[in-house]
């Protein structure tokens, strides 16, 4: 695929030039000398869906948005972590990052045991794949014990060599089961290594001369006066950074990178940006756990913990804003009742989910204005999180369904309805506490 395949479409020369034509339009009171409306951005994890999120900070762009503070997890951290490092903050990069996933096989990535892509394709088709492989090997010691009470009443040839073969089967079964478990162990507990998807990342950032955290923060670590900013009011507003959101399960801890990267002795003049992202999108039991050093600390997929981290950019103190927050969430909707009982691998599934968006969702319960005003859903409920063998259409659908949300965002939002807002919410919030 190149760059052509996403872009040299009717719909998307359509959702460019009407992206365009909104560049007029009142996004923030953040903005720059050639007119770009700055937001705060965060981005949702979810495997390979971060497709999408990349085509919703591409039309974005092209409306003249550009992106000041960055925060995201897993997948929400490949695309920060890039519209961070590759460009100055007033230039367009989306585009950039489009050109190297349009380059890459994302089925790379799985680089475990050769047959690792040929299991993760057939539970994909058939989610039910493990359910009916225990069926298979609790149907084989089933037969062997019938076959055993058969031979106690009838002592026959045929059934003892049924009953030897049976057995022979069953013990190899048990020596491979035990092999793998051991493989899988060694690996500490991860099909893949991760390091084709580290190399990936470690080579755009290097081309764009990033190598380093100390990189990271001349290029992407930016106040007002640097670049230019207009602001009405400039008291207490927040320089430019980044944040790629981890797990330390050593520690139990969620963990803020590069924010943290003292605690860990990480070095900035030699520590790459990569590492953060290769920490975030460890995805338990698919890759390995990262670690930056031999006998450091495991990490592991920051949506373990959060996978949507919003609360980040909340500031109750401030009356009235000055530049919106935009967040992006990979909507793969709830499934229905009947889902849940297709099998123990989707209820597995379900649970998971569940546990790992419990912090982010606690957050929005509590303050309403966000989900309101500053979350925007992309439709991928068409397509799995872990289907790494996606098709070049699907990748295109997968854009182009980021794209058509970021078009709604455009057309939809209304800045001075989102200060409003936010005034009006501070003012009961101060009543109530002076009442008190």
């Amino acid at each position: 695929m190149d760059l052509k395949s996403f872009l040299d479409r009717e719909y998307m020369q359509k959702a460019i030039a009407k992206a365009s034509s909104l560049q007029s339009k009142k996004f923030s009171d953040v903005v720059d000398a050639e007119g770009h409306h700055y937001v705060n951005l965060v981005q949702e994890g979810g495997g390979v869906l971060g497709i999408a999120l990349v085509g919703f900070t591409f039309i974005l762009e092209q409306a003249g948005i550009r992106f000041w503070r960055l925060a995201g997890t897993s997948a929400g951290a490949i695309n920060t972590m890039l519209l961070a490092a590759l460009g100055e903050k007033n230039e367009p990069k989306s585009e950039k990052i489009l050109e190297e996933l349009a380059k890459v096989e994302l089925i790379s990535f799985a680089d475990g045991h050769p047959l690792v892509p040929t299991i993760l394709q057939k539970w994909l088709v058939n989610p039910n794949i493990l359910k009916n492989i225990l069926i298979t090997y609790l149907g084989f010691w089933i037969l062997m014990l019938i076959n055993l009470v058969l031979l106690a009443i009838h002592p026959n040839k045929d059934y003892a060599l049924f009953t030897l073969i049976s057995m022979s089967i069953l013990i190899f079964l048990g020596i491979l089961i035990y092999w793998l478990v051991q493989r899988f162990k060694k690996n500490n507990w991860g099909l893949c290594k991760g390091d084709i998807f580290f190399e990936w990342m470690k080579n755009i950032l290097d081309k764009n001369g990033v190598s380093s955290i100390t990189d990271l923060k001349l290029i992407a670590y930016k106040n007002h006066n640097e670049c230019k900013l207009s602001i009405s009011n400039k008291n207490n507003f927040d320089a430019a950074d980044v944040t790629v959101i981890t797990c330390d399960i050593t520690n139990a801890e969620k963990i803020e990178f590069p924010k943290k990267a003292s605690e860990y002795s990480l070095d900035e003049a030699t520590t790459h940006p990569a590492c953060f992202v290769r920490a975030s999108m460890s995805i338990p039991l698919f890759f390995n756990p990262y670690q930056f050093q031999k006998n450091g600390p495991f990490f592991v997929d920051g949506g373990l913990i959060s996978n949507f981290p919003i609360s980040l950019f909340h500031k109750p103190e401030i009356r009235t804003p000055r530049i919106p927050i935009v967040g992006v969430i990979l909507d793969e909707g709830y499934g229905s009742e009947s889902d849940l009982k297709k099998g123990i691998t989707t209820f597995l599934m379900r649970i998971f989910k569940t546990v790992m968006n419990y912090s982010d969702k606690e957050f929005l319960v509590k303050n309403e204005f966000y989900k309101k005003y500053c979350i925007h859903n992309i439709d991928v409920q068409d397509f799995n999180w872990l289907n790494f063998n996606l098709s070049d259409d699907e990748k295109i659908k997968l854009f182009e369904s980021g794209v058509k949300a970021g078009l709604e965002y455009l057309e939809k939002f209304d800045w001075d309805e989102y200060k409003t807002s936010r005034e009006a919410l501070y003012d009961t919030y101060t009543q109530a506490f002076n009442l008190n």
